[in-house]
């Protein structure tokens, strides 16, 4: 995000075309980057999900918090995105008490 992997504006293009994902308009794609809307979650957010066979994992950046973070389970029965809003929350929780 900050230029130093990918330059600024090759990243700008990546977000700037976003085709929707999904028929609620909470998810939308474009050039390897995707992002979602989850309004009574984190809200908006670059991340992407993936796994194998055994293992799960997520990738996202929350503008709103400015915070990266990554969950890897090694148990498909595990929901990354339940690990995911728990970190979330918790950072929020700290910023409040801080």
């Amino acid at each position: 995000m900050a230029g130093k992997v990918v330059p600024r504006k090759h990243f700008q293009r990546m977000c700037s075309v976003l085709a929707p994902m999904d028929h609620l308009g909470q998810m939308f794609y474009g050039m390897g980057v995707l992002f979602y809307r989850i309004d009574l979650g984190p809200g908006n957010m670059l991340r992407h999900t993936g796994g194998i066979t055994g293992f799960r994992s997520v990738v996202a950046y929350v503008p709103d918090d400015d915070v990266f973070v990554a969950v890897f389970f090694n148990d498909k029965n595990v929901s990354v995105e339940a690990g995911l809003w728990s970190i979330v929350r918790t950072v929020r929780a700290f910023k409040r008490n801080s």
